[in-house]
């Protein structure tokens, strides 16, 4: 049986990503599992933990756990198994561990944290861990509700293709949805074609592709995730699909700069997919 993980934190944001990978279970069927870490505290210097904590914080999580349960039932029509489960300790390394026993087909996680709690665990520190997440990893900007993903797009740079695009995966998605898929590939100068090199490497995907009939864009644009998010719109993406490399683009999505507005955090969920 497929498992579909939502990490959450009880924020309004990390509700609606839950929401999402239930409608998403039911699509693929497949079971929803939900998970909720809590900071372990170390207050005294020799290390030892209240135990009162530890007992309220997984109590009064378990609590919150099966009222999340309980509204996501009713949200489906009962027509998914939802399974709840409470650790302690740093959510990173408490959601890989989880991962390797449940061995999800994606991780689902809200883009922000409207919380202070949510503040810590989903932090810094964090984000930079989720880069290397083995598993797909789908953030869901806040509000946006699950639809049927007709149209799934895959923002690729064209380096290191045959090692950096899990192929097996994307055409998974594609297959599963009967889905368009649009490979999308930011040429950042206005005046020159793509490069040798990147020719070479759009063949090389075209061929592992083969399969799934993509469209292929190459649009000009001096802004890498302006571009995309400007291709999001217009291509009308259901699901975008990023392969985390050497860019911040992930980093981006969960934490959106005051100063410059990423059009991908309001428009579409973001598959990341790291190599």
């Amino acid at each position: 049986m497929k498992h579909i993980i939502a990490a959450v934190d009880f924020s309004d944001n990390a509700n609606n990503a839950a929401s999402y990978a239930a409608e998403l279970a039911v699509r693929v069927r497949a079971h929803l599992n939900l998970l909720y870490v809590f900071p372990l505290m170390v207050p005294f210097t020799d290390g030892s933990m209240p135990p009162f904590y530890i007992e309220n914080a997984e109590e009064e999580g378990a609590k919150l756990l099966d009222e999340l349960k309980e509204k996501l039932l009713v949200q489906t029509g009962g027509r998914i198994t939802i399974h709840t489960s409470v650790e302690g300790g740093s959510f990173i390394n408490e959601l890989e561990e989880y991962c390797k026993k449940i061995v999800p087909v994606a991780v689902v996680i809200g883009a922000e944290s409207e919380t202070a709690l949510g503040r810590v665990i989903f932090g810094s520190e964090a984000i930079s861990a989720l880069k290397n997440l083995t598993w797909p990893l789908i953030v869901v900007p806040s509000n946006k509700r699950f639809k049927e993903i007709s149209r799934i797009g895959l923002a690729c740079d064209l380096d290191d293709v045959a090692e950096s695009v899990r192929i097996r995966e994307i055409k998974d998605w594609v297959e599963e949805f009967d889905a368009e898929l649009h490979v999308i590939h930011i040429n950042p100068s206005f005046d020159k074609p793509i490069s040798r090199h990147k020719a070479e490497e759009s063949a090389w995907l075209m061929s592992m592709l083969g399969e799934v009939q993509p469209k292929y864009h190459y649009p000009h644009k001096g802004d890498l995730e302006q571009g995309i998010g400007e291709y999001t719109k217009k291509l009308a993406l259901d699901l975008l699909i990023i392969l985390p490399k050497s860019h911040s683009l992930l980093e981006q999505i969960f934490r959106p700069s005051k100063s410059k507005k990423i059009m991908l955090n309001a428009e579409v969920p973001v598959m990341s997919l790291h190599a």
